[in-house]
């Protein structure tokens, strides 16, 4: 070692802030392992589920032409590239007395549900008024999904 005494003070400081650092570290514990995967594989088959349930559903038994139906998805696809980066930036921006995660955990719930109960529950409409439902419903279900996402920033 050198001869200096504050090269030493340094060094020892340095080694003492490193062993410190490694003793605050917090594992995640198996329990939080447990949810985060279960939260994960819940968001992903129900979304899953009621993406292609929902095309055979909305062309089969709701009766929308194919081409009509196609126009609708590009729409509500751009317009959810468009949301989920607009929500992304919300979500990082977002500070409450709850944290940044948890309220998105909790309020993106009624839109998605919302959203899902409207694509199987249609009124008597018009094909053009059936398609403006379906849109509506498409739209909403994608918005509570957008903002439900902020899940994955938990790890």
């Amino acid at each position: 070692m050198s001869d200096n005494p504050s090269v030493n003070e340094s060094v020892q400081t340095a080694e003492e802030e490193i062993s410190a650092s490694a003793q605050e570290k917090r594992y995640l514990t198996p329990r939080e392992i447990i949810a985060y995967c279960l939260v994960g594989l819940a968001q992903k088959n129900l979304d899953e589920f009621n993406g292609t349930k929902m095309n055979y559903f909305i062309i089969q038994y709701l009766k929308i032409n194919p081409e009509v139906f196609a126009k609708i998805v590009l729409g509500t696809t751009i317009y959810d590239a468009v949301d989920d980066t607009i929500s992304g930036l919300i979500i990082d921006r977002t500070r409450t007395r709850w944290g940044r995660i948890k309220p998105y955990l909790i309020f993106p719930i009624p839109l998605w549900f919302a959203g899902t109960v409207m694509l199987y529950t249609v009124p008597d409409f018009s094909k053009t008024m059936l398609a403006v439902w379906c849109t509506a419903a498409i739209v909403l279900k994608g918005l509570g999904m957008s903002y439900f996402g902020a899940w994955t920033l938990i790890m």
